[in-house]
């Protein structure tokens, strides 16, 4: 049984060329550095939406930002 799904994507000539350079250059399968673009992609994704999420909360003053040394005092209490 295959662990794993086929996704065949289309690039353009020079892309592909610096995807396989790039993965060369890594000692990787160019499989591997798609593989880790994409997660790349979504790790970022990610990040982004819970910074604009913390963004609006502190416009609706559901959060704030605490001051230098802030983060330890909060958890020592």
């Amino acid at each position: 049984m295959r662990t794993s799904s086929i996704l065949t994507v289309s690039l353009s000539p020079q892309l592909a060329a610096t995807a396989r350079k790039a993965a060369k250059k890594k000692q990787m399968t160019t499989s591997e550095l798609m593989r880790a673009a994409l997660r790349f992609y979504f790790e970022q994704t990610h990040l982004d939406e819970v910074v604009r999420a913390s963004e609006r909360d502190l416009r609706a003053g559901k959060a704030e930002i605490l001051p230098p040394g802030g983060l330890e005092k909060l958890m020592q209490s």
